[in-house]
């Protein structure tokens, strides 16, 4: 309904307006070395290339960070969230390029550090306005990222393969109920 997202949106955004007045950041970089710049790098010298753009590249105690900008919902169970995130293919990919990019040896790359602001109500903001922030500094381990990218590799060709017409796509069956189970994907009748 165009009528009830206008406002939904316009509260969702003044929410996070709110939140601009209370962030600040808690770690003093060394220095900012790149900001939303592209890079890429070919994938252990095969025929894939691998693209980025992380948001933030810091130099903090040393080692170089890529400092990842999030929002997320009240109800994200931070330990969780942040645990995985050592696993994550997406900082590790950006592990991979930004080490790549600076020529950096494993152990001059830190890991992410998460920049997470947390949608909370007005009320919770007002009572603990550091609720809304997490700031966290996730180590990345060098088996993490050369797993990753050999995981990314066997992706790229597969998808190659089935571009070429050399294998099928696997169907994702998981995928006919819908995101959570209780109704069909719109994509069901096609296959």
């Amino acid at each position: 309904m165009p009528g009830r997202a206008v406002p939904e949106f316009i509260a969702d955004a003044e929410q996070m307006f709110n939140l601009f007045d209370a962030y600040r950041e808690r770690y003093e970089f060394d220095e900012t070395l790149l900001i939303e710049a592209p890079l890429e790098s070919q994938l252990l010298g095969g025929p894939h290339t691998l693209v980025g753009r992380p948001d933030r590249v810091v130099r903090y105690q040393s080692k170089l960070w890529h400092v990842q900008n999030r929002t997320l919902s009240d109800r994200t169970v931070m330990p969780v969230y942040l645990a995985a995130a050592e696993r994550d293919l997406h900082e590790l990919a950006y592990a991979y390029l930004i080490q790549r990019h600076f020529k950096l040896h494993q152990d001059q790359y830190g890991g992410t550090l998460m920049n997470i602001v947390r949608k909370v109500s007005k009320k919770k903001l007002a009572e603990d306005p550091d609720a809304a922030f997490v700031q966290e500094f996730i180590p990345i381990a060098p088996e993490q990222v050369a797993e990753a990218i050999e995981d990314i590799i066997q992706v790229a060709d597969d998808m190659e393969a089935i571009v070429a017409g050399r294998r099928r796509a696997v169907q994702n069956r998981d995928g006919d109920k819908g995101r959570f189970g209780n109704r069909f994907s719109p994509y069901f009748e096609v296959r």
